[in-house]
């Protein structure tokens, strides 16, 4: 999967269910988000304080 679309599609996803979601992504993920890299991951490193009800 690509980073971009993959976020994308999340928050699309959060959105239609009234949820909100704040993070910081690192590793690949970030390298491809801010286009230094142009490769599908497998996963997503996010750091984030708290996951909310329902996410």
């Amino acid at each position: 999967m690509l980073p971009r679309p993959t976020i994308e599609a999340f928050d699309r996803y959060l959105l239609a269910l009234g949820l909100r979601f704040e993070g910081v992504v690192i590793g690949g993920s970030a390298l491809g988000l801010m286009g230094v890299i142009q490769r599908p991951t497998r996963d997503f490193d996010i750091l984030a304080q708290r996951l909310g009800h329902g996410v």
